[in-house]
This record gives structure tokens, sequence and C-alpha cells, in this order.
């Protein structure tokens, strides 16, 4: 359950970056850039754009992903039980698709305390109270499923009134510009670079999902989401200093972006070093915490580590 669980997800997660063709790039760069002027009409033009684009493309991507589930499960994966995963995980592409260009905005604006204390705590929370108690009532899997669902949508909703009072996107008087062909030039490519990353980050699970069973895969993944929670100190950093990069690159500050990236990149690596230490010298009582049957891969931890 937790493989099928797992390689349903790496779907998703596919389907998703399809659907915001490279947005999340462009809105990191160009509310940065437009943040920096305080040019308000673009950075709303700008959100609006986005949402006009995403919002069709998510919903056809869900159609099909749930129309072609069954063959994606049987034909290419040959797990009949990941079908049902699927279908249910397809309603949530829209909503994630969404949340996840609400969240570049706060993020390109500089808005470290609404990642804190809605992804980093309020998010976790919310989907572990909710899975503990779909699991509870013995909906297994698919409660997890429903969980994932029902927070998204409570983040989605969060992020959008959170963003509304800063860049009013409705109930304004303040006309939109919008660079829809500007933001679509820079944004389109970037799609190819995110595909590389998401290659670099999912081939692996979606190998196993391949050539291997549903129980392989839920192993592996456990591993390689323990070494994902070690490199939390890259993640941190990267959330402000990725908006910090376009506007100083913007304003062609580079002497400075170029001290502040090697003071960046020492600090992640003094800070996160530990962390691996730590998963390589106690790998099978890391594991363990998951319960006997993880132990078996603690050499999978060490190298991925």
């Amino acid at each position: 359950e937790i493989g099928v669980y797992f390689l349903a997800r790496t779907i998703i997660n596919f389907a998703v970056l399809i659907s915001l063709v490279g947005l999340d790039s462009g809105i990191m760069r160009y509310i940065s850039i437009f943040s920096g002027k305080k040019d308000i009409r673009r950075m709303k033009g700008t959100i609006i754009a986005s949402l006009w684009l995403a919002i069709p493309v998510s919903i056809v991507v869900a159609i099909l992903m749930f129309l072609f589930s069954k063959y994606i499960s049987i034909n290419i994966f040959n797990k009949p039980e990941l079908e049902t995963v699927l279908k249910v995980f397809s309603l949530t592409i829209p909503f994630f698709a969404v949340t996840r260009i609400f969240i570049k905005v706060t993020q390109s604006l500089k808005l470290m305390h609404f990642n804190l204390y809605i992804r980093n705590i309020g998010e976790p929370i919310l989907k572990i109270i909710l899975t503990a108690i779909f699991l509870y009532m013995g909906w297994r899997v698919l409660g997890v499923i429903i969980s994932n669902i029902f927070t998204i949508i409570i983040i989605m909703c969060i992020s959008f009134y959170f963003i509304n009072r800063l860049i009013p996107l409705i109930g304004d008087s303040n006309k939109p510009i919008l660079e829809l062909k500007q933001l679509t030039r820079f944004s389109f490519p970037q799609l190819f670079s995110t595909f590389s990353i998401f290659l670099i980050m999912w081939t692996d699970t979606l190998m196993l999902g391949y050539f291997s069973d549903a129980g392989s895969v839920g192993v592996y993944n456990v591993t390689t989401s323990i070494v994902i929670l070690g490199s939390v100190i890259l993640s941190s950093f990267n959330t402000i200093f990725s908006p910090m990069i376009s506007d100083l690159h913007n304003r062609e500050m580079m002497h400075q972006l170029g001290s502040l990236f090697k003071t960046v990149t020492n600090w992640i690596f003094i800070l996160s070093f530990p962390l691996f230490l730590i998963l390589i010298l106690f790998a099978k009582p890391v594991l363990a915490i998951f319960g006997t049957g993880f132990v078996v891969v603690y050499s999978c931890l060490i190298i991925l580590s």
C-alpha cells in the first residue's frame, strides 16, 4: 500500500508539473522583479495570467489522468490496484497547481512567515490529523489520499485569502497589467528544465514501479523520504534565496549576488553535513522507526545520504 501510494503520487506530481507549464518559474522571476519596483498592477496581472493558463490546463490533465488511469496501471506498471488510487488522486491536480502558484507568489514576495506557519507547520499537522482519522476509520491508502485532498483545498483557500490581502485580486479598482506574452515566453522553456529535474528526482520510483513490485517501491521511497528530510537546510535557504537572485540580477548587483551565493553555499554545507552523517552512522535505528521490514534497506539509506 505504501508503494502504491508513492507510485501514484509520483505520477500525479508529473501531471501537476505539466499543468503548470513552467509558470512557477515565471512567477518567481516576475513577481520578484515587480515587487522590487513596487508595481502592484503588474504583480496582480502576473498572478491572474498564471491562473488563466494553469487552471484550464490542469483540469484537462486531470480528466486525461482519470480516463487513462486503467491503462497506466495495467499496461505500463502492471499494478491493477493502482487504478483506483490514481483516479482519486487525479482530483487533486487542479488544486495542487493553483496552490503551487500561490505558494510561489508568497515566496517571491519573501513572505517567509507564511511558509513557516502555513506550509511547514499548519499543513503537516492538518495532514497528520486527517490521515490518522481516516486510517482509524479503516480507509487505509484511500484515506491517506483523501486527507491530501482536504489538506490541499484548505491550504489553497488560506493562500488565496492571504495573497488577496496583499495584492487584491478581487474587489479592487486597480486594473491589472497582464504581461501574458512575457510570462509565457519565459515560463514555457522552463518546463523542460523542470521536467529534467523531475526525471532526476523521480526516475528511480518510476523504474522500480515498472520493473519491480509495489513493496519495493514502498520500502525504497521511505528511504528517499528520510534523505529528503535531511536536505531541509537546503530547502530552507532556497526558499528565501531564490527571489533574492531574481531581484539582485534584475538590478545588476552581480558582486552582491556572488558574495551572497558563496555565503549561502557555505552555510548549507556546514549545517547539512551533520544531518547526513547521522543518517549514515545510524541508518538501521532510523529505519527501524517505520518497522523491522524497512531495516533491510539500510545500505540504500547510507548510499543515498
